[in-house]
């Protein structure tokens, strides 16, 4: 049976990202360069000025956390890319509808607020918006779905509820600063 790329550990980063206790940044990541680069996968994204970022966190390409100001409460902002190789008879619509179903199974009070077409880097790609219970949070995602030589692509950008609307530009605007290569 080929294997179909599943995203159910997105949906524990920003549990994981609240309840941990990060440390401060060192002066190797201040000086980190805001653009991710994934040569061998083939793209490259930047992240918000002042955001780090970790390769291979947690089975994810990169993950990219808000900065933590203070001592913050809830789920800061976040966001993360993960991609793999697929079979080749994998479309798009099988893509994004095996991995929105698969996140249905797997999450607590799915709640879809916006689907639709898209484009990332000239590519078609499938956008979600939706809301999820985990524990007492109530979490907002954003994912870009991208298939492209073979390869599929997932961005995906997480809030909490009452944060998401401070990270949502920003949101967007890394996903528009993904480029394939």
């Amino acid at each position: 049976m080929q294997k179909v790329f599943i995203l159910s550990i997105l949906a524990l980063l920003p549990y994981l990202h609240s309840q941990a206790v990060l440390p401060p940044m060192s002066t190797e990541e201040a000086k980190q360069s805001p653009t991710f680069t994934e040569a061998d996968k083939g793209y490259t994204i930047t992240f918000p000025n002042q955001w780090h970022w970790q390769r291979d966190f947690m089975g994810l390409d990169v993950f990219s956390p808000a900065p933590i100001k203070d001592e913050q409460a809830g789920s800061l902002g976040n966001i993360s890319v993960v991609s793999g190789k697929l079979d080749n008879a994998i479309d798009l619509e099988t893509f994004y509808n095996n991995n929105v179903d698969n996140l249905k199974k797997a999450l607590r009070e799915v709640k879809v607020l916006e689907t639709g077409k898209a484009f990332v880097d000239g590519t078609e790609a499938r956008k979600i918006v939706y809301s999820h219970s985990m524990g007492d949070m109530k979490l907002r995602v954003l994912q870009y779905f991208v298939l492209k030589n073979g390869t599929g692509y997932i961005i995906t950008c997480t809030a909490s509820e009452e944060e998401y609307p401070k990270y949502a530009d920003s949101f967007e605007a890394s996903v528009k600063s993904f480029k394939l290569q």
